[in-house]
């Protein structure tokens, strides 16, 4: 009985594994994209805004950074730069200096929606 038993549970399990594993999925994908869009049409909750840094002309040192692009995710969710427009707009010396810039090779950042800006080197 124990070993037809204990077969009858590696049978089952596998069985529903990959159902609860697309269960949790799911629930975790409804989760994250909750907490990244929550407040979208809810006025209960304030929105994260956007730290967009522009490059002005390709970064030296990681020329795959260039153009305009929204700051990392990384910053949003250790720096604060959606929630806090000067956490934001610091991020145009910080990228500058990451890339080395020269001082003609300005950085800027801007804030959604709040449309604060900055460039640097000023």
């Amino acid at each position: 009985g124990g070993s037809c038993s204990l077969s009858l549970m590696v049978v089952v399990m596998p069985a529903r594994s990959p159902f609860l594993s697309s269960l949790l999925a799911l629930h975790a994908a409804l989760l994250l994209g909750g907490l990244v869009g929550a407040a979208d049409g809810n006025p209960g909750k304030a929105v994260r805004g956007r730290c967009w840094i522009t490059f002005h002309v390709p970064c030296t040192e990681h020329p795959e950074f260039h153009g305009k692009r929204d700051d990392s995710e990384i910053a949003y969710q250790t720096m604060g730069v959606g929630d806090s427009e000067p956490n934001c707009l610091d991020r145009a010396q910080t990228y500058w200096e990451w890339c080395g810039q020269a001082l003609s090779e300005q950085v800027s950042a801007n804030f959604a929606p709040s449309g604060g800006e900055t460039v640097f080197p000023p």
